[in-house]
């Protein structure tokens, strides 16, 4: 792709135009050292509304691919996930959406691992179709990336980004922090209570 690429930092926001008519692909790349070949790392979405809760269905993972709307969806595999967020699908009453990176070891410790989270905008109509009418596009243009430095791991889940309804606009915002407790603990603290 000949079109440059920009790099925000954590704390930093990118404001989404055209989110009314535009589909945007995820990507989150895993370069894994130290790692032990460990492989068992997943991507997640939270569909928040206004109180900051998730309802459970609106909870996108491995064993929930996409919601009811079929507005946020997940494809992949271990070594890189991607996935889809389609605005004008998204239920009215979210109101954030919060993309979390977790790790299901419980002795994981003093590993090391970079992770670059990338957004496109699709280009054009052009779907691959898959089960479950998700659908990946196949040509895309780089909006931006943020590279999350490589760090030793002493905690189970990291809250990569939030996805702000502003009005009429979305807005990503890198956040970049760490969650002690895994997929679990970010799970109750977004209203679901799992075993």
């Amino acid at each position: 792709m000949a079109d440059s690429i920009i790099e925000i930092g954590k704390g930093e926001a990118y404001t989404l135009e055209r989110t009314s008519e535009s589909i945007y692909k995820l990507r989150f790349s895993f370069e894994k050292t130290e790692m032990n070949d460990y492989e068992d790392i997943d991507v997640s979405f939270f569909l928040l509304d206004k109180d900051g809760y998730v309802h459970y269905l609106d909870f996108v993972y491995y064993l929930n691919l996409c919601n009811p709307s079929k507005s946020v969806w997940i494809y992949g595999n271990s070594s890189e996930d991607e996935c889809g967020i389609e605005f004008r699908k998204i239920p009215n009453y979210v109101e954030k959406i919060v993309t979390v990176l977790s790790f299901y070891d419980p002795q994981i410790v003093n590993y090391k691992m970079k992770t670059i989270f990338q957004v496109d905008i699709v280009e054009n109509r052009e779907f691959h179709s898959i089960k479950d009418n998700i659908y990946i596009p196949e040509k895309c243009k780089p909006l931006f990336k943020h590279t999350f430095e490589e760090s030793i791991l002493t905690e189970n889940a990291l809250l990569m980004a939030e996805i702000i309804r502003v009005g009429d606009e979305w807005r990503f915002e890198i956040i970049d922090k760490y969650i002690k407790g895994g997929l679990k603990a970010v799970c109750n603290l977004y209203g679901l209570d799992v075993e």
